[in-house]
């Protein structure tokens, strides 16, 4: 399981500027969301525990799990 979302988080930073570069957007722009989804990353893992902590465990996944939700669409 791991490992499965190492690819794809992986997959999701190496594809990210590609992505916004087909959506019509510049370079510069495109390069600025491959540098903002990997400080989105570094972010979360660095606050992570500090997180868990201070909301508890079950919190915690429910309010990602909503805020991943609401990304979506």
């Amino acid at each position: 399981m791991i490992a499965a979302g190492l690819v794809t988080e992986g997959t999701a930073m190496d594809w990210s500027a590609v992505h916004v570069r087909s959506l019509g957007a510049s370079a510069t722009t495109a390069a600025a969301a491959y540098w903002l989804y990997g400080a989105g990353m570094a972010t979360g893992r660095l606050m992570g525990d500090a997180l868990t902590v201070t909301l508890g465990p079950s919190k915690l996944l429910r309010t990602g799990a909503t805020a991943g939700q609401r990304g979506q669409g």
